[in-house]
């Protein structure tokens, strides 16, 4: 299946962030498409927050074949394993 090209980077220097933005484009599209309200209108990816667009660029990275990291940022609590004070 051949897709349509969304993106084209003219600076010869990030000519490689090409397949990636692409990529990035075509899951925000798709994302678009598959999400819809309860009124049917669909749904637009750019419309979440700034973590859900670095999750997909992460995921297009990833699927181009870079390696991709992404955070998710968490409350630390204390955790208490028991005899675990004996262990110095």
């Amino acid at each position: 299946m051949v897709m349509e090209k969304f993106v084209e980077v003219a600076d010869p220097k990030l000519v490689w962030l090409e397949p990636i933005l692409d990529e990035f484009a075509h899951l925000v599209a798709d994302y678009s498409r598959r999400v819809e309200y309860e009124d049917e209108s669909p749904d637009a990816a750019y419309a979440c927050t700034e973590r859900s667009l670095v999750a997909l660029l992460g995921a297009a990275a990833w699927r181009q074949g870079s390696p991709a990291l992404t955070e998710l940022p968490i409350e630390k609590t204390e955790l208490h394993i028991e005899g675990a004070e004996d262990r110095t």
